[in-house]
């Protein structure tokens, strides 16, 4: 069966290619396109889709930014006797002090310090008012400790420093 819209009969050219072609659709630049129903279908589709992947796309974007900064603060944290001894000067860590000390941490997190249990005779360890200090010695050495955060969001999170060279240790 042959189909041609009527301008396309109109035009002689058409007649000889659906002659050739009986089963070839001829059509011409009016008949052709999305109809606006078809165009709305299309885009209640990708509304659909955007709506069930948003949420996550947003949540997996505050996970890697969580993240980050987690490494950001561990890091600057294991550097921590690395910066006393390059500077040839104790650093008093505690919770008073974190801000200025570690200067990736987060606008609205709290650190509390919690200094070693035990006392050598080379690393001295005292308890401040707020509850602990971790002394990083301008030879690098320190006598250990817990450094205990909770973020903006009420996660908490403990990270213990071992003595010697207080390497972190996630807990």
């Amino acid at each position: 069966m042959l189909t041609l819209s009527l301008t396309a009969l109109i035009n002689p050219r058409n007649w000889a290619r659906a002659r050739a072609h009986p089963s070839a659709h001829v059509y011409d630049a009016s008949t052709t396109g999305f109809t606006l129903l078809e165009m709305l279908v299309v885009l209640t589709v990708i509304a659909i889709i955007a709506g069930i992947a948003m949420p996550n796309f947003m949540r997996m974007m505050d996970s890697i930014s969580a993240a980050a900064k987690w490494s950001a603060l561990l890091d600057e944290l294991d550097s921590l006797p690395y910066r006393a001894f390059s500077q040839g000067q104790t650093i008093r860590l505690n919770g008073e002090t974190a801000p200025q000390i570690l200067t990736s941490l987060p606008p609205g997190w709290i650190v509390s310090v919690e200094g070693p249990v035990k006392s050598s005779a080379s690393l001295t360890t005292n308890r401040d008012a707020d509850g602990g200090l971790i002394q990083y010695r301008e030879n690098g050495w320190c006598g250990g400790g817990k450094v205990i955060f909770v973020t903006d969001h009420a996660v908490r999170r403990v990270i213990e420093l071992t003595a010697p060279r207080c390497a972190v240790a996630a807990s």
